[in-house]
């Protein structure tokens, strides 16, 4: 499972609905929001924000774009035999890694199809900038599943932007079609932009929430879907969230803003049907 980074990766509004109450998430401990003032120079043109879900010019239509979860990787016997599999991807003269930041995880029992999930967050560093990967672990009857940890979720992402993951959420949800789990969480993005001349233009701060979907289906392997945009700010700066909820094996999403009014992607918004393979 892929998060576009470079332009700023994808999932959750800051409200949403799951089936007939919307859940709504709450706060948690992550890693500290990165200073702008910090962060390297990067051209103001670079765009920060692209959702799974892209709608192109026909926003107005309710089928467009796919909704195609993903299978998650090998299965592991436990999150640490994952983490032993993947040491830290630091360059030894960068000196030690940082502590390890507190992942979200939760504990769903045995009578599920699938048992727990867990954020795991790996060490590594970009030009001995410390930065730290994120992979979804799932675990089933048989064993935890987890994706390759090609997600950065705090440190630098490029010339001139740091990225920091806030408020995560692991939901367990039960609807008419299936037992699924969502992961929801905020992505904060600070940069500085430049003139063409090299003047400094001004510092640029963005929050974006995201929605992961996960489910079991006949395969016997988890998939989640890609992240998913739901809030956006518009060219006034006021951000706009995203509902959801299930039906019939679908994901809704709705909301009261138009898409096109979204400073950056435009959300994608409809009836999007989920086929965990």
């Amino acid at each position: 499972m892929q998060q576009h980074i470079l332009a700023l990766v994808l999932v959750l509004a800051v409200t949403g609905a799951c089936a007939a109450a919307p859940p709504r998430s709450e706060g948690a401990q992550a890693t500290t929001p990165p200073d702008a003032a910090q962060v390297p120079h990067l051209p103001v043109d670079q765009p920060i924000v692209e959702s799974a879900l892209s709608v192109g010019e026909d926003a107005g239509d309710a089928t467009r774009g796919a909704l195609t979860p993903v299978a998650l990787g090998a299965r592991f016997a436990s999150v640490e035999a994952f983490r032993k599999a993947h040491p830290p991807d630091r360059d030894p003269s960068c000196g030690p890694a940082p502590a390890r930041t507190r992942s979200a995880s939760v504990r769903l029992g045995a009578r599920g199809t699938i048992t727990a999930a867990e954020v795991v967050r790996l060490a590594a560093d970009v030009a001995c900038a410390p930065i730290e990967r994120c992979s979804l672990a799932l675990r089933t009857a048989a064993g935890w599943f987890v994706a390759e940890p090609t997600d950065t979720c705090a440190g630098v992402i490029g010339p001139g932007a740091r990225t920091a993951r806030q408020d995560e959420r692991l939901l367990a949800v039960k609807t008419s079609a299936a037992e699924l789990i969502e992961y929801r969480y905020t992505t904060v993005i600070a940069r500085t932009s430049v003139t063409p001349d090299g003047q400094r233009a001004g510092d640029e701060r963005r929050e974006v929430r995201w929605l992961v979907v996960c489910g079991l289906g006949a395969s016997g392997v988890p998939s989640c879907t890609e992240p998913i945009a739901v809030s956006c700010a518009d060219a006034e700066g006021t951000v706009h969230g995203v509902s959801w909820s299930y039906a019939d094996g679908s994901l809704q999403l709705e909301s009261k803003v138009d898409p096109d009014a979204c400073q950056d992607e435009p959300l994608a918004l409809g009836t999007y049907p989920l086929i965990f393979p």
